[in-house]
């Protein structure tokens, strides 16, 4: 895509439109060289957290995101704290099959995150009962995990503490919901770099022995 492309379509003069692609090009947002521009998953994401920050309505800005750019920068995040990750990660426990976004396994913590990809808004009580369904999947895999200790790449630990997770797009008003921490994915680097700074994190958690 070309300044010319951006210009026809947002209907705006060619030349702010180049003042405003160079001023984002500087700000590490998107790539602008030649009069074209490209932007990888990264920016993508970051150019979306702008977006909204600027007053952007949050459905249309979901709608230029697909899931697994989502996902993907979830995974990323945690494998720059030094995670190991699984994407998509399936158990059963009783019978009834469950599936996780994302485990991240750093030590004796295990992070099973829900990439919260919503094209309707951020409501409290659509938070809340994202919150209670990621917290009985991670009770039943804290149930199941020694079953899947190679597959999650646990390494030698005997314990582990599971954290059910949310991570959103946006910026909710609600960062702890009954206990479950609700992380920006913009601000995901920052609330790893604080968990691990926490011997005992004031979080939601499930204990779990790993000896047979």
């Amino acid at each position: 895509m070309t300044s010319d492309n951006i210009a026809e379509v947002s209907r705006t003069a060619r030349s702010l439109v180049f003042a405003d692609l160079a001023n984002l090009s500087s700000s590490g947002l998107l790539s602008f060289v030649d009069d074209k521009v490209n932007a990888d998953s990264g920016q993508r994401m970051s150019l979306a957290a702008e977006a909204l920050r600027q007053g952007a309505d949050p459905e249309s800005v979901c709608r230029k995101l697909n899931w697994q750019e989502f996902e993907d920068i979830t995974v990323v995040a945690l494998n720059s704290n030094d995670y190991r990750t699984r994407k998509h990660f399936v158990f059963r426990r009783d019978e009834v099959r469950h599936e996780i976004d994302v485990v991240g396994v750093k030590g004796k913590l295990a992070l099973c995150v829900d990439c919260k990809h919503w094209m309707y808004g951020w409501q409290r009580g659509r938070i809340i009962n994202a919150v209670k369904n990621q917290v009985e999947r991670a009770k039943a895999l804290a149930a199941e995990i020694p079953k899947y200790q190679e597959k999650l790449m646990l390494g030698s630990e005997n314990q582990l503490l599971l954290i059910p997770l949310l991570v959103t797009l946006a910026d909710v008003s609600s960062r702890m919901v009954h206990g479950v921490p609700v992380v920006p994915i913009l601000r995901m680097r920052a609330f790893l770099s604080e968990l691990s700074d926490m011997t005992c994190p004031p979080v939601m958690s499930f204990h779990v022995s790993l000896i047979d």
